[in-house]
C-alpha cells in the first residue's frame, strides 16, 4: 500500500474516531442530568361545623335533631288586667280566663355557618280547648328582644319567614304564648259555656306539636 492510500485511511479512521467520541459526548450529555421528585402529604381543609342546640326555658341544651320535650317547661302566667294591687284570684301555675302567659324555647347556633329557622305546626291543644277565647301564638325574638315574626292559631299561619340565627353562638328565642280573655272583645261573651266546660273538666291540656327546622344559609359573594 502506497503512502497516499495510508494517509487516506488514517484520515478516515481518525475522522470516524472523532465522530464516535463526539456522539458519545452528546449521548452522555443528554442522559446525565439532575432529577428530583417528591409527593405531597398531610394537606387538609377544615369543614365548617353544623351545631344547632335547643333548650326549654332554663333547661339543659340538646341537639335540635332530638325531640323537644315541653313537659318540663315552666310557664310564666300573669293576669291580663292590671290594678293597683294583685288579687291572686287564680291558683299559681294554672291558666284560667283573664290570664296570659308563655314558655320559651332557646335555639343557639354553635356552628360555623349562619342558619334560618322555620316553625310549623300549631301549639293549641288538639282536644279539650274548645273555647274561642283561649288563643295561642308563637313569637321568635333575638337576644336583644327584637321580634322577628309570629304565627297565631287564628289565621293558621306558620313562622316561615326565614328567621336568621347567626353562626358562632347566635341565639333566637321562640316563645309559645297564650291569652285567655275574660270577656270577648267588644260585645257580650258568647264563649262562657265553652270556658265553663273547660273549667269543669279541669286537668292538663296537651299542646299541639311544633316542628322547628334549621337550614344553612347559602353562601353568596358580592357582585363585581
Amino acid at each position: 500500500m502506497n503512502d497516499t492510500k495510508k494517509k487516506f485511511f488514517l484520515k478516515v479512521a481518525g475522522l470516524m474516531v472523532a465522530i464516535m467520541m463526539l456522539t458519545m459526548c452528546i449521548v452522555a450529555g443528554t442522559m446525565a442530568k439532575y432529577v428530583s421528585s417528591g409527593k405531597t402529604t398531610g394537606g387538609t381543609v377544615t369543614v365548617a361545623k353544623w351545631d344547632i342546640d335547643v333548650s326549654v326555658g332554663e333547661g339543659a341544651a340538646g341537639d335540635l335533631s332530638t325531640t323537644v320535650n315541653l313537659g318540663s317547661a315552666t310557664w310564666i302566667i300573669q293576669p291580663i288586667k292590671t290594678n293597683t294591687a294583685a288579687n291572686n284570684a287564680v291558683e299559681a301555675n294554672k291558666i284560667a280566663p283573664g290570664t296570659w302567659g308563655y314558655t320559651s324555647i332557646k335555639v343557639e347556633n354553635k356552628g360555623d355557618v349562619d342558619a334560618t329557622l322555620k316553625v310549623t305546626g300549631d301549639p293549641k291543644p288538639s282536644s279539650g280547648a274548645e273555647s274561642g277565647n283561649l288563643q295561642f301564638k308563637v313569637v321568635a325574638m333575638d337576644s336583644a328582644g327584637a321580634s322577628y315574626a309570629e304565627m297565631t292559631t287564628k289565621d293558621g299561619g306558620n313562622l316561615t319567614s326565614g328567621v336568621k340565627v347567626s353562626k358562632t353562638n347566635g341565639v333566637i328565642t321562640i316563645y309559645i304564648c297564650y291569652e285567655w280573655k275574660y270577656e270577648a272583645d267588644g260585645s257580650a261573651d258568647t264563649n262562657d259555656g265553652a270556658d265553663t266546660t273547660m273549667g269543669t273538666t279541669g286537668g292538663e291540656l296537651t299542646l299541639g306539636t311544633l316542628t322547628i327546622t334549621a337550614t344553612q344559609v347559602e353562601p353568596e359573594k358580592e357582585t363585581a
